[in-house]
């Protein structure tokens, strides 16, 4: 995560980042995000996480009408 936050400081990104270390942690962080009116436009995930797969997380962002 820290490298990718990294590479795109680098290449002029501006704009808020956050991070997860689980799909259960980045479907909650995703949840506060829309519940605060706040888009999250890009999502990177690593397809080995501790408790699911990046499919996993994709699959439950695209069951959520936000």
């Amino acid at each position: 995560a820290e490298i990718v936050k990294k590479a795109f400081l680098r290449f002029g990104f501006r704009g808020e980042m956050i991070a997860a270390m689980s799909v259960s942690e980045a479907v909650r962080l995703l949840g506060e995000q829309a519940k605060n009116n706040r888009p999250v436009n890009l999502i990177i995930t690593d397809m080995q996480l501790p408790d699911g797969t990046g499919l996993d997380l994709i699959r439950e962002v695209k069951s959520e009408p936000a």
